[in-house]
């Protein structure tokens, strides 16, 4: 059985681990279909391996905030 230390591991070059939190249905169904989802069976929280390329909505509200100073 995987940990989140394991799926991390497994992501370690070229993406980041994001909450399902902050992500749209769209980027978690993406994720869940390239095997990029994990879910923690004891808190039952979701993380995707996100590339660094793509953003979340919490990324376009702080750059928002940044770029309108």
């Amino acid at each position: 059985m995987e940990n989140i230390l394991d799926f991390m591991k497994k992501f370690v070059d070229g993406h980041r681990i994001v909450s399902t939190g902050d992500l749209s249905l769209m980027q978690i169904a993406e994720a869940k279909k390239e095997n990029r989802f994990f879910v923690d069976e004891e808190s039952s929280l979701g993380w995707v391996a996100l590339p660094w390329e793509l953003t979340t909505y919490k990324d376009r509200d702080r750059e928002t905030k940044y770029l309108v100073k």
